[in-house]
């Protein structure tokens, strides 16, 4: 099921940027002006502070402005604010939490009103807060307005904010990379941890925002991780080591035209299985988004929709990438009309671990999808469905695609090609021909089924299933299977075209006819023109039995013999 989610991070963003930030800088509140150890630094109720000041305690706020570094130097105080880039200017303003033997906590909280800690807090400043080892910053306890109050890193437009998680502890409630308009954000989770509820990276328009984890870093996301949410925006996701937990939906490109990569290239990148997660590879309209696996990442989710509006990606070039969602959530590549989805699988390992998944390649009328298996690649999945409803191809020149059935061009006016150039496909149940217009084309490699299966359901039957190449390439354990089991009607006297096909050796291809147990019906076969047509007619009485039956015989003797 498709969410059309546009309220998803509503509940966290809306009322932060509606009302965000009301507090002005009261009697309490104090302004750094000067460098140094967090208590010995030079601070005051403005930016002409009186030399001598105390620094901010229980219920005080924290501004550090242009030009100000200050280091925490073993501190413990419960902050109603916490603000880099507090005033004009084009100087680093930077804060230092831990390291150096510092163990030192700061938390948000401000009860009966929101709370905020913000890097760029005005326009076009230079923020960096570095959270090092015995270093901690809880902006998660804001019990009375948890959901509006935001860690903002590049809140205010074309600003350049930084935090660098060096074996510290981060928490917030809401984090967002790139808030303001044209502004940038960065995270690196080098070691430490990151734990926040409602994740996103590039807010504001045109906004730029990165997040990397790396040397064991951990990342856990309670709801909503949004990667590119700005409307002509850039944002970038990048584990290399450590492990990403995430516990609902993520998006890569969410926002209209804008432009997001995740890249996997080490540790575990897990949405958990257990939940209501789902995943978006170019969601918003005219987006662009990648997804890489490699090296010996991991990334496990429940269900893929690449390219759901635009223009989404995924590379396996190593690695694994696993997704455990059943036929109730199916992986597709290429979902809305004017979507356009591919998945390549160079190397490493793409697997669907459910025994009921669907990969659906050109999902819905209008969009466009392209599965690629090539070099060492190795795919396993259920169900293939190549053009469900819009136009569909899979192509397999080098490793290997395991699949049960393999469904070609599903529904009137699709398309589905599956082209094999080398490396083997496998299906151990059928292909499926649909009501579309489907090609085989075999080129190399090899492409084993258990039969070609066409489902007549009524007179109205229209096959376009064309095979090209060789059918040396081809092995189907039980022919071609013709069904008719459940047919609507009286197919008696009714001709049904099935396939047309380049190489005249298919014509020794056993058929297989199936009817309803209670219908007196036979199929014949007739391959013309590089065309097979089949035929039904009711089975004749029993006193014409005697002298056709010796026809009959003949008949599929001389068919099998063809073979």
């Amino acid at each position: 099921m498709k969410t059309k989610s546009t309220s998803i991070l509503r509940t966290f963003l809306a009322p932060a940027l509606s009302a965000l930030f009301a507090t002005g800088a009261s009697a309490a509140n104090r302004y750094a002006v000067s460098s140094g150890n967090w208590d010995d630094a030079v601070w005051g109720s403005s930016a002409t502070a009186v030399p001598g000041s105390p620094a901010p305690v229980n219920g005080d706020g924290a501004f550090i402005i242009p030009g100000v570094s200050v280091h925490t130097n073993n501190t413990t105080a419960t902050l109603i604010v916490l603000r880099l880039g507090a005033a004009s200017g084009s100087a680093l303003s930077e804060l230092t939490i831990g390291g150096g033997g510092d163990v030192s906590t700061l938390t948000l909280s401000r009860a009966g009103g929101e709370m905020d800690v913000s890097l760029g807090r005005t326009a076009s400043t230079n923020s960096t807060l570095n959270i090092n080892t015995g270093g901690n910053l809880d902006a998660s306890t804001n019990a009375a307005a948890a959901s509006s109050s935001l860690f903002a890193v590049g809140y205010a437009g074309s600003t350049t904010a930084r935090v660098n998680i060096n074996g510290g502890t981060l928490s917030a409630n809401t984090l967002v990379l790139g808030n303001g308009s044209s502004s940038k954000g960065y995270v690196t989770v080098n070691g430490g941890s990151l734990t926040t509820n409602a994740l996103t990276l590039g807010l504001g328009s045109t906004s730029e925002a990165e997040l990397t984890v790396q040397n064991g870093g951990q990342v856990t996301v309670n709801d909503v991780l949004a990667i590119g949410w700005g409307t002509d925006g850039t944002a970038n996701f990048t584990l290399t080591d450590g492990t990403v937990t995430l516990a609902k939906n993520f998006y890569v490109a969410r926002a209209p035209n804008a432009s997001a990569n995740l890249t996997v290239s080490g540790g575990v990148f897990d949405q958990e299985t257990s939940g209501s997660g789902t995943s978006y590879v170019a969601s918003g309209t005219g987006s662009t988004a990648t997804v890489t696996v490699n090296g010996t990442g991991t990334l496990r989710a429940k269900a893929l929709y690449i390219g759901f509006r635009g223009n989404g990606t995924v590379n396996v070039t190593d690695g694994l990438l696993s997704l455990s969602a059943g036929s109730g959530a199916p992986t597709t590549v290429g979902d809305i009309s004017g979507s356009n989805g591919t998945l390549r699988v160079s190397g490493g390992c793409f697997t669907q671990t459910s025994a009921s998944a669907v990969l659906a390649i050109g999902n819905q009328t209008g969009s466009t999808g392209r599965v690629e298996i090539s070099g060492s690649g190795q795919a396993n999945v259920a169900n293939i469905i190549v053009g469900l409803g819009g136009s569909g191809t899979l192509e397999v020149s080098g490793g290997a695609l395991n699949a049960r059935d393999i469904t070609f061009a599903s529904d009137s006016g699709s398309t589905g090609t599956v082209t094999l150039n080398g490396g083997s496909l496998s299906a151990t149940g059928n292909l499926i021909a649909g009501s579309g217009t489907a090609t085989l084309a075999l080129n190399g490699g090899s492409l084993s089924a258990n039969a070609l299966l066409f489902i007549i359901a009524d007179a109205s039957f229209a096959s376009n299933f064309d095979i090209t190449g060789s059918v040396a390439n081809l092995s189907l354990a039980n022919g071609i299977i013709v069904d008719l089991s459940s047919y609507s009607g009286d197919p008696t006297g009714e001709t049904f075209n099935l396939l047309t096909y380049a190489d005249n050796a298919l014509e020794g291809a056993n058929i297989t006819f199936l009817f309803a147990p209670e219908a007196s019906l036979q199929g014949t076969a007739t391959w013309a023109a590089n065309t097979l047509a089949v035929t039904i007619a009711a089975i004749p009485e029993p006193a014409t039995c005697a002298t056709l039956l010796g026809l009959s015989v003949l008949a599929v003797f001389a068919l099998r013999r063809r073979r």
